[in-house]
């Protein structure tokens, strides 16, 4: 989901396959226009009965407004939801809905980004099922704070066990946006116990930081995941508070934890915990030829990287030219769903396994391929089970994700290429990725 000049907020439903289901709106997705300008979703929550809810903002001609709306499963608008399904909300200038939380008793809490008149800080609202403000939560169902006099930008929310609400963000303090936490009552009021009177910071490193995501582990702890300056360019992130506030010291380095992958812009979109404890991100990682790739990458519970997951702790796929991981979901112990975009247009969703020892992009079993022999010196041969559209292309990567050469191929068979590796390539662990029109393939070698 996301907005532009024109732009239109897009929900689409698959079935576990991966393809569309035709019972949502009888095509798998929705294209939903509030007003003739811009419509951004920014976040989605599921409610029990199926029901789904999607908060952002809409232009209504001069600045923005937080706009709410609710689906039925079918992809109709509820229409016992606010109007016809549809609610815009004017505070008096710009604000933005950033996060969206289902309380246990069904109501709907909405985090804003609001300008107060001379900064820009954050605001909570409460709804009642019918969407409607709930006025026994903050004032007539509106909770403000401006912590620090200066910008606090909410991005992401979480509503805990004992009904508080946590909202992180990003923060100026001295001169640098930093980590922030912020701890609420379930009536909208400041815990003055968390933090420093109910507002923690952390600035990562020495440039300047930026917030995205939330996970609250089990044991209390909260995970916050972004991005931080290392000179021009970005790292990924990861932020971990002790329950009141502060930085835990078990995990990273005074509770923080950056991974430079390669030269670019890096930054960590949503935060997935295992059962085990571990912790697995995605984002974008910078690519080939400066574009941006799926990136996954596996943390031990203490913050240093598991290197039994992919390559040394990193998966990275490249669907294209500007690829972005916004979203992991675990489906099962074995399997996770990424969700993204690519070149700002492309739905992706992504099915990857996640063993001990590798995790590689889930193929439909009708395009499975074979690679061989494996280990190699100077060629393979790549098996499609099943031929697909247009030609194939081979692209030859090292461990690190960085390009090794665009391999030339030859067809044996219908359903047989051969690819050639370069002369005096050293011995080592090489990804082929392999891409057919409406395929894409990761395959591992090793080269003796």
């Amino acid at each position: 989901m996301s907005g532009g000049a024109n732009d239109n907020i897009i929900v689409a439903v698959l079935n576990p396959d991966g393809t569309p289901d035709n019972s949502f709106n009888s095509t798998g997705y929705r294209i939903v226009d509030i007003q003739m300008t811009e419509n951004a979703g920014k976040s989605l929550a599921l409610q029990p009965d199926g029901k789904i809810v999607i908060v952002g903002w809409v232009h209504n001609g001069s600045n923005f407004d937080i706009c709410l709306l609710r689906l039925n499963s079918n992809g109709s608008f509820d229409t016992g939801f606010g109007t016809s399904g549809k609610i815009v909300l004017n505070l008096g200038s710009t604000e933005f809905g950033m996060a969206v939380d289902i309380l246990s008793d069904e109501k709907i809490l909405v985090t804003a980004r609001r300008y107060n008149g001379s900064n820009s800080d954050f605001a909570l609202l409460r709804y009642l099922s019918n969407g409607v403000l709930d006025t026994n939560f903050g004032v007539n169902g509106i909770s403000s704070k401006d912590f620090s006099n200066s910008n606090e930008i909410p991005y992401d929310s979480s509503v805990l066990p004992d009904g508080s609400i946590l909202v992180v963000g990003d923060a100026d303090q001295s001169g640098f946006s930093v980590f922030f936490a912020a701890k609420f009552s379930n009536d909208g009021v400041s815990l003055s116990n968390f933090g420093n009177n109910g507002f923690a910071t952390v600035h990562v490193g020495n440039g300047n930081n930026g917030v995205n995501t939330l996970e609250i582990q089990n044991d209390g702890k909260i995970l916050i995941g972004g991005y931080a300056y290392e000179g021009s360019e970005t790292s990924l992130a990861l932020v971990r508070l002790n329950p009141g506030g502060t930085p835990d010291q078990l995990f990273g380095s005074n509770g923080m934890v950056t991974t430079n992958i390669r030269d670019g812009s890096e930054y960590i979109n949503d935060i997935m915990i295992q059962k085990d404890g571990k912790i697995l991100v995605c984002g974008v990682v910078r690519g080939l030829m400066s574009n941006a790739d799926f990136a996954i990458l596996k943390y031990l519970s203490n913050g240093t990287i598991d290197v039994s997951f992919g390559v040394n702790g990193l998966v990275t796929t490249d669907f294209g030219n500007t690829d972005v991981a916004a979203s992991v979901l675990s489906i099962s112990d074995d399997k996770f769903i990424v969700a993204g975009y690519s070149d700002g247009a492309n739905l992706i969703l992504a099915r990857y396994h996640n063993d001990l020892q590798s995790s590689i992009l889930e193929a439909d079993k009708k395009s499975a391929i074979n690679v061989y022999p494996n280990p190699t010196r100077s060629m393979v041969n790549i098996t499609l089970s099943e031929v697909g559209d247009g030609p194939v292309s081979v692209v030859l990567k090292n461990s690190f994700g960085n390009l090794v050469h665009v391999l030339s191929t030859i067809q044996l068979q219908d359903n047989i290429i051969q690819a050639t590796f370069p002369e005096n390539l050293p011995s080592g662990i090489y990804y082929l990725f392999i891409e057919q029109k409406q395929y894409h393939f990761t395959k591992k070698v090793i080269v003796h």
